[in-house]
């Protein structure tokens, strides 16, 4: 089918529909196989895909054709944060998410590039960038140092000897 994944439900009715904006490589599905697991191979133009359809965990693509590399995700005041290769987008937190539903990702402003780290500090969300140092805020990015390839953010007196005591 080049018209993506449908599953359907006992009563032949469309449960899911995926598409290659919501994971697949392609929408032209040439064979599938499923395991005794219930998982799904699919055998595409150019590779496999692995579906595990009652799995309450799922990949999201901000951006919904997005062919780049996730880096690193936050949640900060009620927002999911991710950053990708081509930049920070955020959409608000639920519990949930459901590929076909996953729109409504937001691109923060600045954030254009590659996205290494998102850190909750201190109530500020900092992001490591190929530009430098930025603090993420609504849908803005405000520029904290200038010197290419920031990566991570460590405070200067850890409160304690143990990593996960520190506040950012």
């Amino acid at each position: 089918s080049t018209g993506g994944l449908f599953i359907l439900d006992r009563q032949k009715r469309v449960f899911r529909h995926l598409l290659q904006s919501h994971g697949l490589q392609n929408n032209n599905i040439l064979y599938t196989f499923s395991d005794r697991y219930n998982n799904l191979w699919l055998g595409l133009d150019n590779g496999i895909d692995y579906m595990a359809p009652f799995s309450p965990f799922t990949h999201l693509l901000p951006d919904g054709t997005l062919h780049g590399t996730g880096y690193a995700a936050a949640l900060s005041d009620g927002w999911l944060y991710l950053g990708v290769s081509n930049g920070a987008y955020r959409i608000p937190w639920k519990t949930h998410y459901d590929p076909p539903q996953q729109s409504g990702f937001e691109s923060v402003a600045g954030s254009e590039g590659q996205v290494w780290s998102l850190k909750p500090c201190n109530g500020q969300l900092l992001m490591g960038h190929h530009e430098g140092a930025f603090e993420l805020h609504d849908l803005q990015s405000r520029l904290l140092y200038a010197q290419t390839g920031v990566w991570n953010f460590l405070p200067l007196s850890p409160p304690s000897l143990s990593p996960a005591s520190w506040p950012c």
